[in-house]
């Protein structure tokens, strides 16, 4: 049994080949699209979408209390703020995003990795260079 509260399921099949295709359980016709097509077909009367001649009336009337209930959960989402728009205009970016000063006293104490990943200090280079 599916997880699945979408009433439309109950009365369709999806292809296995083509996640975008549906069967109807009541007149066999193959929708294309997604499970709101499946679902406009067995409620019926909706443009672009033919209507199911079979479906029973109380499917229907579940079906169209499903997608009104969808619909309002939706309207009832606050959706986030526009952040051009919550009036952070006066603050000059420059000013927000100045660069912070950093202690460089940490990364010159540190020995530098040259390229393999090999620990090298300044000194030992110049020891080298004489060896030479």
């Amino acid at each position: 049994m599916s997880n699945r509260t979408d009433p439309a399921w109950k009365y369709s099949k999806r292809h296995d080949d083509n996640k975008f295709k549906f069967t109807c359980n009541f007149c066999n016709k193959v929708v294309t699209g997604s499970v709101y097509r499946v679902k406009l077909h067995l409620a019926g009367g909706y443009p672009d979408v033919t209507s199911c001649p079979n479906c029973p009336e109380p499917v229907k009337e579940e079906i169209r209390a499903f997608i009104c209930k969808k619909k309002e959960t939706a309207s009832s989402i606050t959706p986030l703020p526009d952040f051009d728009e919550m009036g952070n205009e006066d603050i000059d970016e420059d000013e927000f995003y100045e660069e912070e000063e950093f202690d460089d006293t940490v990364s010159d104490e540190r020995e530098e990795e040259d390229v393999d990943g090999h620990r090298s200090n300044d000194d030992d280079e110049d020891e080298h260079i004489g060896d030479e």
